[in-house]
């Protein structure tokens, strides 16, 4: 409750902003935080394969042959591939925003 009414509309309006800026904030700490946990993960994975070849030995290490043209996994029957180009039917930031409203 602001003491003088006629600015009651700027404070409601700088109170909003202050919100999604703080909401804005805190998303971007959770995907700092998860992103930091992935990468120490892999920087994990990574030490123990690299321990993994020291203890086998280089030499009986042997390539898996991987096809550039297959999808990595398979999600219920739909292929993971990297992010759409713009225009095969990518969705737009536009979208995304509207499922957040």
């Amino acid at each position: 409750m602001v003491r003088y009414p006629e600015v009651q509309g700027h404070y409601d309006h700088i109170t909003n902003a202050i919100n999604r800026i703080f909401k804005a904030c805190a998303f971007q700490d959770i995907t700092g935080q998860r992103i930091s946990k992935i990468i120490k993960t892999m920087n994990l994975i990574e030490g123990t394969i690299a321990s993994l070849i020291v203890i086998v030995g280089v030499n009986d290490v042997i390539p898996l042959p991987v096809s550039s043209d297959e999808p990595l996994r398979q999600d219920n029957g739909v292929g993971l591939y990297g992010p759409s180009a713009a225009g095969e039917g990518a969705v737009s930031q536009a979208d995304i925003d509207k499922l957040f409203d």
